[in-house]
Protein backbone atom coordinates (compact mmCIF):
# COMPACT_ATOMS: atom_id res chain seq x y z
CA UNK A 1 0.00 0.00 0.00
CA UNK A 2 2.68 2.60 0.85
CA UNK A 3 4.37 1.89 -2.51
CA UNK A 4 1.18 2.77 -4.36
CA UNK A 5 0.75 5.94 -2.29
CA UNK A 6 4.34 6.86 -2.92
CA UNK A 7 4.04 6.29 -6.67
CA UNK A 8 0.93 8.51 -6.75
CA UNK A 9 2.72 11.22 -4.75
CA UNK A 10 5.74 11.06 -7.10
CA UNK A 11 3.40 11.38 -10.10
CA UNK A 12 1.80 14.41 -8.43
CA UNK A 13 5.25 15.85 -7.76
CA UNK A 14 6.21 15.41 -11.41
CA UNK A 15 3.04 17.32 -12.40
CA UNK A 16 3.98 20.14 -10.03
CA UNK A 17 7.53 20.21 -11.39
CA UNK A 18 6.16 20.61 -14.91
CA UNK A 19 4.16 23.66 -13.79
CA UNK A 20 7.09 25.50 -12.23
CA UNK A 21 8.14 28.59 -14.15
CA UNK A 22 11.59 29.60 -15.36
CA UNK A 23 12.12 31.63 -12.19
CA UNK A 24 11.90 28.34 -10.28
CA UNK A 25 14.55 26.53 -12.36
CA UNK A 26 16.78 25.69 -9.34
CA UNK A 27 13.79 24.29 -7.43
CA UNK A 28 12.69 22.34 -10.50
CA UNK A 29 16.13 20.75 -10.90
CA UNK A 30 16.30 19.84 -7.23
CA UNK A 31 12.79 18.35 -7.24
CA UNK A 32 13.53 16.36 -10.40
CA UNK A 33 16.57 14.92 -8.67
CA UNK A 34 14.54 14.00 -5.60
CA UNK A 35 11.82 12.40 -7.72
CA UNK A 36 14.46 10.33 -9.51
CA UNK A 37 15.98 9.32 -6.16
CA UNK A 38 12.56 8.16 -4.92
CA UNK A 39 11.98 6.15 -8.08
CA UNK A 40 15.40 4.49 -7.72
CA UNK A 41 14.59 3.72 -4.10
CA UNK A 42 11.33 2.05 -5.12
CA UNK A 43 13.24 0.02 -7.70
CA UNK A 44 15.55 -1.18 -4.92
CA UNK A 45 18.59 0.60 -6.34
CA UNK A 46 19.63 2.40 -3.15
CA UNK A 47 20.66 1.56 0.39
CA UNK A 48 19.54 2.75 3.83
CA UNK A 49 22.10 5.55 3.95
CA UNK A 50 20.78 6.93 0.68
CA UNK A 51 17.27 6.70 2.13
CA UNK A 52 18.30 8.93 5.04
CA UNK A 53 19.87 11.40 2.62
CA UNK A 54 16.70 11.34 0.52
CA UNK A 55 14.48 12.13 3.49
CA UNK A 56 16.80 14.96 4.55
CA UNK A 57 16.66 16.38 1.02
CA UNK A 58 12.86 16.17 1.02
CA UNK A 59 12.67 18.00 4.35
CA UNK A 60 14.99 20.74 3.14
CA UNK A 61 13.08 21.17 -0.12
CA UNK A 62 9.75 21.32 1.74
CA UNK A 63 11.11 24.01 4.05
CA UNK A 64 12.42 26.08 1.14
CA UNK A 65 9.21 25.79 -0.88
CA UNK A 66 6.76 26.17 2.00
CA UNK A 67 5.78 29.75 1.21
CA UNK A 68 6.29 29.95 -2.55
CA UNK A 69 4.87 26.52 -3.45
CA UNK A 70 2.56 25.25 -0.69
CA UNK A 71 1.02 22.60 -2.93
CA UNK A 72 4.44 21.15 -3.74
CA UNK A 73 5.27 21.22 -0.03
CA UNK A 74 2.12 19.19 0.67
CA UNK A 75 3.18 16.60 -1.89
CA UNK A 76 6.66 16.40 -0.39
CA UNK A 77 5.10 15.85 3.03
CA UNK A 78 2.95 13.02 1.64
CA UNK A 79 6.08 11.44 0.18
CA UNK A 80 7.87 11.67 3.53
CA UNK A 81 4.91 10.02 5.28
CA UNK A 82 4.85 7.22 2.71
CA UNK A 83 8.60 6.69 3.05
CA UNK A 84 8.21 6.61 6.83
CA UNK A 85 5.52 3.95 6.48
CA UNK A 86 8.03 1.91 4.52
CA UNK A 87 10.62 2.29 7.29
CA UNK A 88 12.79 4.74 5.39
Amino acid sequence: MPDRQLLKAVADLREEIAQLGDEDAPARERLEGLAGDIERRLAGASDDEEGETLVAGLREAATQLEISNPRTTGILNRIMVALGSMGI
